[in-house]
This record gives C-alpha cells, sequence and structure tokens, in this order.
C-alpha cells in the first residue's frame, strides 16, 4: 500500500477569492467565537469579498491554514478523482482509498 500526503505552500487566497469565498464564509461562521466580521460575511455578499480579502491578509497563517484544510475538504472528491484521472492518462492505474489534509506548524 501506498501513502500519499500532499503539503502544499504559498496558496494565493487573494487570487482565488471569487471561487473560494463561499467555502471561506461557511468555515468561519460554523466556529464557536464566530463574530461580528464572520456575521456580516455571510449576510452581507455586496461588500463580502473586500472584507475578505481584507480580513485574510490581517489573519495569522494558522488560521489561513485552517481555512485552506476546509477548502480542500469541502473539494475532497473532485481533487481524489483528478489524481486518479491523471494518473490513468499517464498509464497508471490505481485506487486512491484516502488522502490526508491536516494544518501543521
Amino acid at each position: 500500500m501506498v501513502e500519499l500526503k500532499i503539503k502544499i505552500s504559498e496558496i494565493d487566497y487573494g487570487a482565488a477569492m471569487d471561487s473560494l469565498l463561499p467555502v471561506i464564509i461557511q468555515h468561519v461562521s460554523e466556529g464557536e467565537n464566530a463574530g461580528f466580521f464572520a456575521k456580516m460575511l455571510g449576510k452581507n455578499n455586496a461588500i463580502a469579498g473586500v472584507m475578505a480579502k481584507a480580513a485574510l491578509a490581517a489573519l495569522p497563517q494558522n488560521k489561513k491554514d485552517e481555512i485552506a484544510v476546509a477548502i480542500i475538504e469541502k473539494y475532497h472528491d473532485e481533487i481524489t478523482k483528478g489524481l486518479v484521472e491523471f494518473a490513468r492518462n499517464k498509464g497508471i492505474s490505481f485506487q486512491l482509498d484516502e488522502m490526508q489534509v491536516s494544518a501543521k506548524e
């Protein structure tokens, strides 16, 4: 059996903000300490993007990493399917049983 862990760094959250905003809002507003900012993002889509970019820039790296994990988990099925299809196109056939993602310091 082969265990595959994927390490990702240097994520440009700002460039992907439009497609990631719904996942970010969901992740931030679900926390037990969801404050005013998270609630405003969820209620006002007109300013959500601008506010999210500003807030994201101010977040500590460990919080940005938690958001990245939430995004990867949200798209887990599509990511694993893409990996398997890519390998199959290269003549490598396998079944991907598990992909682990976690935020590490």
